[in-house]
Parts: structure tokens; sequence; C-alpha cells
């Protein structure tokens, strides 16, 4: 699951429940089944009231499920969840540009990645910028500035030559601003900079910039596709070249099936190996 939550409810504080939120990046037809397993084993495992809701953050408009249903010779099971589709919301930007609410700004981030799946970089580079700059006009905290940085960095990947741009750009924010945020673009600066180290601080460097490209590429692509089979991890936590890494995390944010990422996996360890 997502995330589970247990709460009190306010009126009887004898009584606390389980709130499950799942969100799911691609259209699945298992997916209300799977709702429904989720519930059941949390009933029973609990002994609770639950209730669940889905996050629908897939490209696809029409595909809004709403429950599971089944039955057997006159038996009969139904269960239905609450959902929401980030896509609705896609032709209210300016309102969500206007919230303070810090949930509207990711709801604006998602749909900005979904939109420049297919574009030029450049492009994406520009869409890019004008979130961040949005996100510094809008009053947020410094704890939550920083979580919105990341959830944007990891959502919009561009090539490192353009995330070096990016990253000039922010700093330029930052000073004009006075904002001593240890955004994801000052921890890219701390792993460039411990890569002019000497030979072997050169060598943990780069070994463990390719463990986080590959825990990173391996939380995109089951966030947006689900399970990683364990041969695509295992082939992943191989590759030591940090560049085709970072080619592959692009290539997770982009990836329609974990089949297409695979072969691009695959003809990155061809390249590598050359």
């Amino acid at each position: 699951m997502d995330k589970l939550v247990r709460v009190r409810l306010l009126s009887r504080a004898d009584l606390w429940v389980l709130i499950h939120i799942e969100v799911q990046s691609q259209p699945d037809k298992t997916f209300p089944a799977r709702m429904f397993v989720y519930y059941y084993r949390l009933r029973d495992r609990h002994g609770v009231s639950v209730a669940s809701f889905a996050v629908l953050a897939d490209p696809d408009a029409a595909w809004r499920p709403e429950g599971h249903a089944e039955g057997l010779w006159g038996t009969r099971c139904e269960f239905r969840f609450e959902w929401v589709k980030l896509l609705d919301y896609a032709g209210e930007l300016e309102r969500l540009r206007g919230e303070r609410n810090p949930f509207a700004a990711m709801v604006e981030v998602h749909l900005r990645a979904l939109a420049t799946r297919r574009v030029r970089p450049e492009r994406r580079l520009r869409e890019k910028l004008e979130l961040v700059r949005s996100l510094y006009r809008r009053g947020f905290t410094r704890e939550e500035l920083e979580e919105l940085l990341q959830f944007l960095d990891w959502l919009l990947v561009l090539p490192e030559n353009l995330e070096e741009q990016f990253d000039a750009v922010v700093t330029e924010l930052e000073e004009e601003r006075a904002m001593p945020v240890i955004s994801p673009m000052e921890k890219r600066f701390t792993e460039r900079g411990r890569r002019l180290g000497r030979e072997e601080g050169l060598q943990q460097a780069q070994a463990r910039e390719c463990a986080r490209l590959v825990r990173t590429t391996l939380e995109v692509l089951e966030r947006r596709l689900g399970p990683v089979p364990p041969r695509i991890a295992a082939t992943l936590q191989e590759l030591e070249d940090a560049e085709a890494l970072w080619s592959l995390l692009a290539g997770a944010a982009v990836a329609e099936t974990l089949a297409v990422f695979e072969a691009g996996l695959a003809s990155a360890c061809t390249r590598s190996t050359a």
C-alpha cells in the first residue's frame, strides 16, 4: 500500500479507523480487485473500519475505476472506493497556481510532468523553471518548499547539461530571496564537488551516485508502472556508469511500460560494456 494512516474520530475518542490512500500512475484492470484485497486484509488484521481512497495519476482520461464486485450462486460482494482523477484538474491550472495548499502545487507539478513527457528537453526545462518561480512566490515554509522542490526534481527529470542550467537559475532565485533551502539542486552540487577529490574519493563518490540513481530509478518505475521485476533491479544494480544511469532515470520518467524501459536498459548495458 502507498499510504496507511490510523486516526481517531473527533466524535468518539475510543474509536479509531484506518485510511488507506493508493496512488495509481497507470491504468490497470486489476487495480479495483487489488484495492479490495487491501481492504479486506486490513479489516481482517486490525478489526476496525477502513476508508479507501485512490488517487488516479495516470494519463488516460477514460480510465475511472470505482470498485470491485464478484459473486457466485446467489452470493455477491460489492466493494466501492472513493477516487480522484488528477487529469480533471488540467483545466484549472490557474486556480491551482493561486492556492497556498502544498497539494495543489503537487497536482500542478504532476500535470506539467504529464504534459511534457514527449516534448523537447529544452521546453521541459522552461516548464520546470516556471514551476520553481511559482513555488517561490506562494509563501511556502522552508520545509514545504524543500519537499516540493524534491517532488519537482523527481518528476521533471532533465538531461544533465540542462540540469546544470536549471541549478544555476535556482541558485540565483535563492540568493535573491535569501532562502537557505537545502534543495535537490544543492545536493547535486555536493555530489559533483565530491567527484573533484582524489582518485579514491572519486570512486567512492561515483559508487554513491550510482547507488542513488539506481534507487531513484526503481522508485520512479514502481510509482509509475507498478512492481519492478527482480531481473530489472538486478541489471540496474550491476551498472556502474553514472551517465548511463542518468539516461535510464530520464527514461523511467517517460516509459509507457516496463517492457519499454527494459529494452532501453538492455541497450544501455550493451553500450556500457562496449
